[in-house]
């Protein structure tokens, strides 16, 4: 018998054809205002959907797709892409598996994305934060991490030396700025 991994695997290209076909029947729209640009990345982005769906699957870890859903809802607002997109695009999901699978199967791949999507609609993403509020150097760090996704060389540089000046330790700087910063840009 062939899995649910296989099946999705040898038909991704296809599924995920169909599954933004389905996005652009919801949003008549979108299809007219995609560049071709956009419209290859919404079928990456939903390979990207599946793939990390059928591992979760054949592992059988919920954790695994939640985090991975969490992770692009912060990703997707920070391009300005909106939590609902992602609910309808796998609600899309949903219905397009169903044209190539069993209600046993079926029944299976909905478990995980169906908790997925209530884990969407739970607002405790940013407690998964690396800027803990404990941190003595909070306030820095945050500043720091905005001026460095801002692309914003300079000012990143100069907060950093302005807090050595004003004596905070570099190990401090290391372990509360520096390090909580990396964290925080490797989870976005």
């Amino acid at each position: 018998m062939v899995s649910i991994k296989e099946t999705i695997q040898s038909n991704i290209e296809m599924i995920s054809k169909e599954v933004l076909d389905e996005i652009y029947l919801t949003i008549p729209d979108l299809k007219t205002r995609y560049t071709l640009i956009q419209h290859n990345k919404s079928i990456e982005d939903i390979k990207y959907h599946l793939n990390y769906l059928i591992e979760a699957i054949d592992v059988d870890s919920k954790k695994i797709f939640i985090d991975y859903i969490n992770w692009v809802k912060v990703l997707f607002e920070g391009i300005g892409i909106s939590q609902n997109s992602l609910v309808i695009t796998f609600e899309k999901i949903k219905i397009v598996l169903e044209r190539y699978f069993q209600k046993d199967e079926i029944e299976q791949i909905n478990l995980f994305i169906n908790e997925a999507l209530t884990s969407l609609s739970n607002d405790t993403i940013e407690n998964n934060t690396f800027l803990l509020k404990e941190n003595p150097l909070i306030d820095l760090a945050k500043d720091y991490l905005d001026s460095v996704l801002k692309m914003d060389r300079h000012k990143s540089s100069k907060m950093i030396l302005n807090a050595v000046t004003m004596g905070v330790d570099i190990h401090d700087i290391y372990i509360h700025v520096f390090e909580p910063v990396q964290h925080e840009v490797g989870r976005l």
